[in-house]
């Protein structure tokens, strides 16, 4: 299949991908995961070293359930905790932030600039808030979180008798879960109330006191990416200039799939296995997108049904990321630490392991890259429509 395969299969356990040799092969970690590309033509990078649809599944990465192994091990990583929160800089990269995370869980509530408070959807049984809050078999982050401790005013803050004891009930399942049918009950009553805008739980969640309720619990996850985002920079090298966007990649990260700057909370990946992958790709840029956008070609030609592809091709708009995101020049225009970003967010992609109902797990995988690739890039279709940073 070619030297290009050949390398990537010396960073990526073969035990999990078809056609992969399990010896590795080192790598110099000298160098960033971005170097200046060569001089390029306006045309569309392909990589003709590396079929992903030769002996692998029809959508890449998990065909069990299993993750892929990353090389090499992941050593201690130094999280910066002595960080500003009153810094201006974060105080605005996180409004941005929240911005971005409120559009992504809650897009058709969504407002430019504007927090998205009242969103009630089906994913997970049942998810509310601006965060979408699941509850996920009841060990997701309604209970975990947005019931854990919640102010007791705020379970009476509403004038439906019903919504009243569903609230009671939910909070009590989150101290203590032998009450689960009464529970699941809630969430069944909840389930009508989908999309429903003047619903007594939607008219609760905007209300001023679970507004607030709501922001708190996701300042703690912003603050949460601000360390992984400084300690980042600090090991990648960036400056100042890119802090916002790099907070922002790693609170939608955080808020996304739960990464969290505590050694097991990373997901075995960090920037030694960013420098392998890269060096195992010559530390070309043009390399670097060529396998990735390979890997979404796969993803692309999966077969699945209308239904489920709401995750993805369609919704996603992946055929014009692909090309948006292959285009030489475009490639060319990139920063380093767009790059760097970007080849991240692919290898952190390949760690999801979640399943969407019916999905095929590799489109858990592609929606984590989707999303994380605008952030990043600035450019592509998300959820539908254009990408525009100014809305945020």
């Amino acid at each position: 299949m070619g030297n290009l395969h050949a390398t990537f299969c010396s960073v990526i356990a073969a035990s999990m991908v078809a056609g992969c040799a399990t010896t590795t092969t080192p790598a110099s970690q000298d160098q960033g995961a971005a170097s200046e590309p060569a001089a390029v033509d306006n045309e569309t990078i392909a990589s003709d070293a590396f079929d992903p649809r030769d002996g692998i599944p029809s959508c890449p990465a998990l065909d069990d359930g299993d993750r892929l192994t990353l090389h090499p091990s992941l050593g201690t990583v130094d999280f910066i905790t002595d960080v500003n929160y009153g810094d201006p800089a974060f105080i605005a990269g996180a409004v941005t932030a929240q911005n971005v995370a409120s559009y992504f869980e809650n897009a058709q509530h969504y407002k430019p600039g504007q927090a998205s408070y009242d969103g009630i959807g089906p994913l997970d049984d049942i998810s509310i808030g601006q965060m979408q809050w699941n509850w996920k078999g009841g060990a997701g982050t309604l209970t975990k979180e947005f019931f854990k401790d919640i102010p007791e005013a705020l379970l009476d803050d509403t004038n439906d008798a019903q919504l009243k004891q569903d609230l009671a009930a939910l909070a009590l399942y989150a101290k203590d879960q032998s009450n689960r049918q009464a529970a699941e009950d809630v969430v069944t009553r909840w389930q009508a109330f989908v999309d429903d805008a003047d619903s007594p739980l939607a008219q609760w969640l905007r209300s001023e006191g679970v507004k607030a309720h709501q922001d708190a619990l996701v300042e703690k996850r912003l603050g949460a990416a601000l360390q992984l985002a400084k300690t980042w920079m600090h090991d990648r090298g960036y400056s100042d200039e890119h802090f916002e966007r790099t907070l922002v990649t790693f609170a939608n990260f955080n808020i996304h799939t739960g990464l969290r700057p505590m050694q097991n909370g990373l997901r075995d990946l960090w920037a030694p296995q960013l420098e392998f992958f890269a060096s195992a790709l010559d530390n070309d840029r043009n390399k670097i997108f060529a396998y990735v956008t390979d890997w979404m070609r796969a993803c692309e030609n999966a077969n699945v049904t209308k239904k489920q592809d709401a995750f993805g091709v369609e919704a996603w708009g992946v055929k014009g990321n692909i090309e948006k995101w292959s285009n030489s020049a475009f490639i060319a225009g990139l920063t380093d630490e767009q790059v760097d970003l970007f080849a991240y967010s692919f290898l952190y992609a390949t760690r999801s392991d979640t399943q969407f109902g019916s999905f095929p797990k590799g489109y858990s995988q592609l929606d984590v890259l989707q999303r994380a690739g605008v952030i990043v890039l600035d450019v592509g279709t998300a959820l539908g429509a254009d990408w525009d940073p100014s809305n945020f």
